[in-house]
């Protein structure tokens, strides 16, 4: 895997925005910004955060606030198949086509990259 450069604070931001208000800390299931961005700086990871709408908020670096973020996708691929690592949605904006939204953005960049296969791994309970 090829390192590039490191994400922008403005999109670590908005993932942690939405990663503190979507995973409740009793499962202990949300990373914490080191983990995001060691992620990212992998060329073979991607992040896709939307607004309320669903609609992408466009990571075009510091000093841009641009919309609220409502939710993100963090997926890892490799040849053709991709690997939906989290996805999380803010309570606020839950059961209003966020998440339905971020996976169709999901596929369409997966698609873009020739990916045939997307998994995701769930736990019991």
């Amino acid at each position: 895997m090829t390192p590039r450069p490191a994400p922008s604070p403005a999109l670590i931001d908005r993932i942690m925005v939405v990663m503190e208000a979507a995973f409740d800390p009793a499962y202990g299931e949300a990373w914490n910004r080191r983990q995001v961005t060691d992620a990212l700086t992998l060329s073979s990871t991607h992040a896709l955060v939307v607004d309320a709408d669903g609609a992408p908020i466009p990571d075009v670096g510091d000093g841009d606030e641009g919309p609220a973020p409502a939710g993100f996708v963090l997926t890892r691929y490799v040849l053709d198949e991709e690997e939906l690592l989290l996805i999380a949605v803010i309570p606020d904006a839950r059961r209003r086509g966020v998440g339905a939204a971020l996976l169709e953005h999901l596929f369409a960049a997966a698609r873009t990259r020739g990916v045939t296969r997307i998994f995701l791994e769930m736990r019991r309970g």
